[in-house]
């Protein structure tokens, strides 16, 4: 970056999208003055007066567009750098931008101190050379000694080609240095032949060079005289000298640059590779079924999970952990976090408040402004059959227990973000078939509506869960640590919820259970079940029921909170004859089926005195 203070113009609508620019071109190390406008006619205005060094202009401006003030600009005679600013990349429009005169492209989103300082140093550097560029060809109609001192001095390798032929008339020491020829191979050589292979520009640069009298910056294979690649940016300028028309060439080597790029590539997808590594796998007991998924949206990700099982004591302990950001930086940010986790789940109560608070003091000492973690842990206690939740930042989990049904908040503050967190804590018991499903965020933004509807059975909500995490839409990082309380039935097993929809989303779980605990006499018990439920949520609000194995029988309790009827008197009552002609005159006298089903394909069937219970008794063998 030069010494002398430069002067910037920015143009855009948007006042956020000025100040954000604004501070990261405060940091340049070089002295900044700043304009800006709020559209194309101020920013028109102050090109002129204050003639600056350089002008941001984005893409989407009220009235005349960023391409449109570029077009008006260049035929006023403007040659001052241009960059185009965008809300979104596209190599369409970047091109488009460049054919219209515009020095360079930034997406918007890609912003960063590094990238604005290397974009204006890049298009300051090519202003000067192309006035320099300028004043050669003036000078050249004056002397040809001061036109070659001009050149030959040059530190960027230089060409002088005929704009008709593509000849080669001229060449400096750098130019010699870059490609590996001598100067008089050069001079033998249309400007052509020192490309790898002709990618199409050739004709565009020809006919910018016509219009324009100059193109921009852009990048290109060359071949060296030894037979190697060189990568090189160059721009060429129309220039007269002794009434022809010429073409000045600037190259840069960048062959250095992509080198490290590609290092840099393969060392990134190496870390990603390690990074996949270490997610542990899934877990299969007597206990539980833990099922882990893991999708990165770029080369390394920001999130991680870990799990820790206690045989001894039965106690499960598990965490997802998103890291801000997808980088390097984050990738190792979320490596040092784990293992600090990791060692928390070697204690007994590993998400103790304590605990958290003292991982949240290391975090804020070195995570950088703006950085911080999300986190949610839990330890699942398959003694006492009881599940605590603790919530740094992700605050929600998906649980389908007795008493919890779908998304579960629990709030928390972030990790590193603050020095006085609150962490959310949540307990709550599981029994036998319970699932759990803890999620970053970047996966429950992809869930489907009715996730908590198709995810009360295990398999069916990783089904679920798996397709969500694919695609090539993906643009955030996908973690999940999913858990199934296994085991053989520990009875009796709870359910409670109000209304048909939630009891939709018990069906499934429901109906496997009777199905493995009472085979080919599964189906008539679930009709019988079917009809005590529907008499419930008729007459009251929030259906519990209890299901109870005692010996070689199964005990099926429905209550609701309605003020019952006299069951047992209406039992009684019904006609002491078969069930068929039962469900004719039944349908015939369009009252319900209910209670008569229930008789007829349970063993017994008893009311509580309230009315508002009843009990269903089925011999399995």
């Amino acid at each position: 970056m030069q010494e002398d203070k430069v002067k910037i113009l920015i143009i855009d609508d948007d006042e956020t999208d000025r100040k954000r620019l604004r501070r990261l071109l405060k940091r340049l190390p070089a002295l900044v003055q700043i304009w800006e406008a709020e559209d194309s006619i101020v920013g028109k205005n102050l090109l002129v007066q204050e003639r600056p060094d350089c002008v941001f202009v984005d893409y989407s401006l009220p009235g005349q567009d960023g391409l449109q003030f570029i077009q008006v600009a260049r035929a006023d005679g403007a040659d001052v750098p241009i960059i185009l600013l965008t809300g979104f990349g596209s190599e369409l429009l970047a091109a488009e931008a460049m054919k219209n005169g515009a020095s360079d492209y930034l997406p918007k989103q890609h912003l960063s101190e590094e990238l604005v300082l290397k974009t204006l140093d890049y298009v300051l550097r090519i202003r000067d050379v192309e006035q320099k560029a300028k004043a050669m060809e003036q000078q050249l109609k004056e002397s040809r000694e001061r036109y070659e001192a001009l050149v030959k001095q040059s530190s960027e390798a230089v060409t002088v080609h005929q704009l008709i032929t593509g000849n080669i008339l001229d060449v400096n020491k750098a130019c010699v240095h870059l490609f590996g020829y001598e100067e008089n191979e050069l001079l033998k050589m249309k400007w052509t032949d020192l490309l790898w292979r002709k990618n199409g520009d050739e004709a565009e640069i020809k006919r910018l060079l016509s219009t324009a009298g100059r193109y921009s910056a852009r990048t290109a294979q060359y071949r060296h005289k030894t037979g190697g690649v060189i990568f090189a940016e160059h721009a060429g300028s129309l220039i007269e000298y002794q009434d022809e028309k010429l073409v000045l060439v600037t190259h840069r080597d960048i062959t250095p640059e992509r080198k490290l790029q590609q290092q840099i590539k393969e060392e990134v997808l190496l870390a990603g590779t390690v990074q996949r590594a270490m997610i542990p796998a899934g877990f299969v007991n007597d206990e539980v079924r833990i099922c882990t998924l893991y999708e990165s949206a770029h080369l390394v990700s920001g999130d991680f999970l870990g799990y820790r099982w206690a045989a001894a004591e039965k106690r499960l302990h598990g965490y997802v952990l998103d890291v801000t950001g997808h980088g390097m930086a984050a990738a190792l940010q979320t490596s040092a976090i784990s293992s600090l986790l990791n060692k928390e789940m070697d204690q007994f109560d590993p998400w103790h408040t304590e605990n958290l608070l003292r991982l949240n003091r290391q975090l804020t000492t070195y995570f950088p402004e703006g950085s911080y973690a999300a986190l949610i842990a839990f330890t699942l206690d398959l003694q006492t059959m009881t599940a605590t939740c603790v919530s740094g930042g992700i605050n929600w989990l998906y649980t389908f227990v007795a008493d919890r049904m779908g998304r579960v908040i629990c709030p928390g503050s972030y990790l590193g973000l603050v020095d006085d967190p609150e962490y959310g804590r949540i307990t709550f018991s599981l029994q036998r078939g319970d699932t759990l499903y803890f999620l970053s965020d970047g996966l429950e933004e992809r869930l489907r509506a009715d996730f908590s509807d198709r995810a009360v059975l295990f398999d069916t909500a990783m089904k679920s869960l798996r397709q969500a995490a694919s695609g090539e839409d993906l643009r955030d990082d996908c973690s999940a640590l999913c858990i199934e309380v296994s085991g053989g039935r520990q009875y009796p097993l709870y359910f409670s919820f109000s209304g048909h929809s939630e009891r939709r989303r018990y069906q499934a779980r429901i109906v496997r259970i009777i199905e493995t605990a009472a085979a080919t006499a599964a189906p008539r018990i679930i009709a019988a079940l079917d009809e005590a439920i529907a008499n419930s949520l008729r007459f009251g609000y929030t259906t519990r029921i209890k299901i109870n194995r005692i010996g070689r029988f199964l005990v099926l309790r429905i209550a609701d909170t309605g003020c019952g009827f006299n069951g047992n008197q209406l039992l009684q009552r019904l006609p002491a004859t078969e069930i068929q002609q039962v469900f004719a005159d039944r349908v015939q006298e369009e009252s319900g089926r209910g209670i008569p089903i229930m008789v007829a394909w349970m063993d017994r069937v008893i009311y509580n005195r309230q009315g508002n219970e009843v009990m269903l008794v089925k011999r399995l063998f």
